[in-house]
């Protein structure tokens, strides 16, 4: 094996905190995960985007069809501006994009 394969499966992934009541319907959201942090800047619940602005001031989108949603609400309309959310970023051929999203 190889140095490389060794530092890739000794890496830590995220994870997404789970509920312990096995009765709750939804992920407890918790503010120390391992979520990049942001602000939702702007929203169009109707065409189904949103950008947000990362600490570093850094804007990037999202679209609700390919956006992951972790939300105790679980609603895409419950997204509003000045929110504080948690994101993971991917890359597509449009460029980076923020493919999931957890809301404090």
């Amino acid at each position: 094996m190889s140095l490389y394969c060794l530092h890739v499966m000794s890496r830590v992934k995220h994870w997404l905190p789970i509920s312990s009541h096995l009765g709750t319907s939804h992920a407890e959201v918790v503010s120390n995960d391992m979520f990049s942090k942001g602000t939702i800047v702007s929203i169009w619940v109707h065409q189904g985007k949103g950008v947000l602005k990362t600490n570093s001031g850094k804007e990037l989108s999202f679209d609700c069809a390919t956006l992951n949603l972790i939300d105790p609400n679980q609603h895409f309309y419950a997204l509003t501006p000045g929110m504080a959310v948690g994101y993971d970023k991917g890359r597509t051929s449009l460029g980076e994009k923020i493919v999931t999203l957890c809301v404090y």
